[in-house]
C-alpha cells in the first residue's frame, strides 16, 4: 500500500532510501521531431549600428550607464534626479522625450520636430532625421522607430 508521506517525512527520509509513489515516472521521453518556427527577435541598435544597451546609449546619447533602462522593446528610459546630463539627438527619426521644464534643445536640425506633448505632464517631443540636436535633462525616453536598422 502506498501512503503519501508528509513534507516532514520526506525531508526527514535520507537520499538512499527509495520513497512509495503511486504516480509512475517514464523512463523514457519523447523528444520532439518538429523543428522550432519561432521567429528570432532581433536586438534593437542604435543609429551608430551599435546594439543597444545602457553603455551604448550612454556613449551615443549621453548620461550615466547606470541610469538607463529598458522599458519596452523599442524604448528605453534615463533617469537621475540628482544631476542634469547633456542628451545628444542621434537621428534616423528617433524620439526623445523630456520634461517641458527644461531648456529647448539646441544645434536643432532643421529637419526636427520639437514639440509639446501630454504625457505624465507637459513633455517635450523631440524628432529628427538628422543628429546633432542637445539639451540637458534628469530623465529622458528614448524611442527607436520600428524600421530602426538590425
Amino acid at each position: 500500500r502506498n501512503t503519501p508521506l508528509s513534507t516532514a517525512q520526506l525531508l526527514a527520509t535520507p537520499s538512499s532510501t527509495a520513497i512509495a509513489t503511486s504516480t509512475r515516472i517514464p523512463t523514457t521521453v519523447p523528444i520532439p521531431t518538429r523543428t522550432s518556427t519561432a521567429t528570432l527577435i532581433p536586438v534593437p541598435t542604435l543609429p551608430s549600428g551599435k546594439p543597444v544597451s545602457a553603455q551604448a546609449l550612454a556613449e551615443d546619447i549621453g548620461g550615466d550607464a547606470r541610469y538607463w533602462r529598458q522599458d519596452g522593446y523599442l524604448v528605453w528610459a534615463y533617469w537621475n534626479k540628482d544631476h542634469n546630463a547633456t542628451f545628444r539627438h542621434p537621428g534616423n527619426n528617433v524620439t526623445i522625450t523630456y520634461w517641458w521644464g527644461f531648456s529647448p534643445p539646441t544645434n536643432v536640425p532643421s529637419d526636427c520636430i520639437v514639440e509639446q506633448i501630454d504625457f505624465n505632464g507637459p513633455t517635450r517631443s523631440v524628432r529628427c532625421m538628422t543628429a546633432g540636436a542637445t539639451f540637458s535633462a534628469d530623465g529622458v525616453g528614448l524611442h527607436l522607430p520600428p524600421s530602426s536598422p538590425n
